[in-house]
């Protein structure tokens, strides 16, 4: 039988048109960003609610034997695009959760095991990005219950053809998915202004938001804080003048598919873009929250924060890696350091110490003071009622 193949990737439309593949999904220009509200798994299953030529990622993959990804490698990870489809294939997985390997991951909806080839290129990629791009390829492949996944580098278009056996491609069809802005003035830097960046997509119940909420209440009564929230493509000009004069950097922000949420991904590559040539003191910081149980499984996505900062010239300082991110809207009336947020609650007041010191933190992994056979019952729980209220049942 005829293997089913399916590319995805973010150069020049057309790109592959010759080549074999049975499906091709590429930028046309019409996708919208995964906005976290998961009607993909409780109302519509298999079908995201947003409706622009990309609502049926899921069935794609759910007919594909073998999946090919050819992405610019940015930050260790995928294009903003190429981000951007994967996280609107999420459908392909069930809500339910499974154990592999020793992590929670969701259960699988198809019996197949999806060969996977990422094919990643980029001039002058650091070792340390390659090492990124590699554990997320796993991480990913991991989720998507992949048979197998092969992680190769490309330094252009051309090496990339060779690779998919095309021919005649010329290498000014590379589509650079980011629109150069105009470097603007910068504002003189204000010491000691800390900016807080929430960059969830949800503009109410979002927990990166009230994870930034209580690490204000460990931060002193007189440091300066900037909010800034980070919720759809680009950023307006006064929020690049707010990071320009900010001292310091706190990225909150959920694990979208093992690594950085699509629309922050773009907003990240329009900071590096507004700061280059210039010469800017910045010290960063992450908090990563996982809606899986393991807080751990946000290392490739810290590392990716990290290699920002060096392409910025900034100096990574360390995060928080937060797991069982689903309870927080449950237990949200539970202060920090306090029954299933006791160690989190530690964490997070050894890491505003840290801020308002700036000083290195490192990457500390964490999760609640909670079992997991009990998160992983509880979700499973309220997955099925609300898709219950919808007439679905899972």
């Amino acid at each position: 039988m005829k293997e089913n193949r399916l590319l995805i990737h973010d150069l020049q439309p057309g790109f592959a048109q010759n080549g074999n593949f049975d499906e091709i999904v590429e930028d046309i220009g019409t996708i919208k960003n995964c906005i976290g509200c998961f009607t993909c798994w409780i109302k519509t299953p298999m079908e995201c609610v947003l409706k622009d030529s990309y609502e049926h990622m899921a069935e794609k993959l759910a007919a594909c034997d073998e999946l090919t990804i050819v992405s610019k490698c940015t930050y260790g990870g995928p294009s903003a695009y190429v981000k951007n489809v994967l996280d609107r294939s999420i459908p392909y997985m069930h809500p339910d959760f499974v154990i592999k390997n020793g992590e929670m991951h969701h259960k699988q909806r198809f019996p197949q095991h999806i060969a996977m080839k990422v094919i990643f290129y980029g001039d002058g990629l650091s070792e340390t990005e390659k090492e990124t791009a590699e554990e997320w390829s796993e991480a990913m492949a991991v989720n998507f219950d992949a048979a197998a996944v092969e992680t190769t580098f490309c330094r252009d278009v051309v090496e990339v053809c060779q690779m998919l056996s095309e021919q005649g491609i010329p290498q000014d069809t590379i589509c650079d998915e980011e629109q150069k802005k105009a470097c603007l003035p910068l504002n003189r830097q204000e010491e000691g202004t800390m900016a807080l960046i929430s960059g969830s997509p949800k503009k109410k119940y979002s927990t990166s938001a009230k994870m930034l909420e209580e690490l204000k209440s460990f931060l002193s009564k007189d440091q300066a804080v900037t909010e800034l929230r980070f919720s759809d493509n680009g950023l307006a000009e006064n929020h690049l003048q707010a990071l320009a004069k900010a001292e310091t950097f706190v990225i909150s922000f959920p694990l979208y598919v093992d690594s950085i949420p699509s629309h922050l991904l773009r907003c990240l590559t329009e900071i590096d873009t507004y700061f280059a040539e210039q010469s800017c003191t910045k010290s960063v910081y992450a908090i990563i929250n996982c809606g899986f149980y393991e807080g751990e499984q946000a290392k490739a996505a810290m590392k990716m924060v990290e290699n920002w900062c060096v392409r910025c010239g900034f100096t990574f300082r360390g995060g928080l890696g937060v797991g069982a991110g689903g309870m927080w809207h449950s237990i949200k009336d539970v202060p920090p350091g306090h029954g299933p947020k006791k160690d989190y609650g530690k964490h997070l007041s050894e890491l505003a110490e840290k801020m308002e010191q700036q000083e290195d933190y490192g990457c500390v992994f964490t999760t609640v003071n909670f079992p997991r056979f009990a998160y992983k019952m509880a979700g499973e729980s309220g997955w099925k009622q609300a898709a219950k209220k919808n007439g679905i049942t899972l």
